[in-house]
């Protein structure tokens, strides 16, 4: 149980180290969402937080993880990466909810098989 603590805690304090990087680039890049009349938002959010989140928990996983549980870490950082990926793709250009959701599904069959 300490190793999932361990893990856990080394993710969130990874995150908050590189979420300011990751908002900096963002802007820098100009990958940010416009205020609009349906955005509550007066200036330009930064987007690209899930790249933040996805680096601190592979990092934590890759760092402290169980080696022994190759099949498992394998099956996260597959579906990880995929929804990584489906987020910086909307990110981007947008996806619908529909595509959104198939990707998720997709992912989380990966996890469970």
């Amino acid at each position: 149980m300490a190793q999932y603590l361990l893990i856990v805690l080394s993710a969130f304090a990874l995150a908050l180290g590189v979420t300011p990087l990751v908002r900096r680039l963002a802007v820098r890049l100009g990958i940010v969402d416009a205020p609009s009349a349906r955005k509550i938002h007066a200036h330009p959010m930064p987007l690209l937080g899930g790249v933040a989140i996805y680096v601190a928990a592979i990092a934590a996983l890759a760092l402290f993880g169980d080696r022994f549980y190759v099949r498992q870490v394998a099956g996260i950082l597959l579906g990880a990466t995929l929804c990584s990926i489906m987020g910086l793709w909307d990110d981007r250009s947008g996806l619908t909810a529909w595509a959104k959701l198939g990707g998720q599904i997709v992912a989380a069959a990966i996890l469970v098989l």
